[in-house]
């Protein structure tokens, strides 16, 4: 899915049809929203790392505003969840 919430009603969804997951169909959202913690299944999801990018370009802009010179490049990974709606790969 596009987003973590859609998941979470795709899931819901699945469930309440009775289908195996991740047995029969295995599900993922986007962006590890917390909130989505007390879901019956926990979901896979792509972590993108928000948090860490905003305070990241908080720390630029205020860099920026004191008059410093950030020509900085900052790199960060994206981290996969595989949670209990996808099967191990393996």
């Amino acid at each position: 899915y596009s987003n973590d919430m859609i998941a979470a009603g795709g899931l819901m969804e699945l469930m309440a049809q009775g289908i195996d997951i991740p047995g029969r169909v295995g599900l993922a959202g986007f962006n590890a929203v917390e909130i989505l913690d007390g879901l019956p299944m926990r979901l896979a999801t792509m972590d993108t790392r928000r948090l860490e990018i905003g305070r990241a370009a908080a720390q630029i802009i205020a860099a920026r505003v004191a008059g410093e010179v950030c020509d900085q490049i900052i790199t960060m990974d994206a981290g996969f969840d595989s949670g209990d709606t996808m099967r191990d790969p393996a």
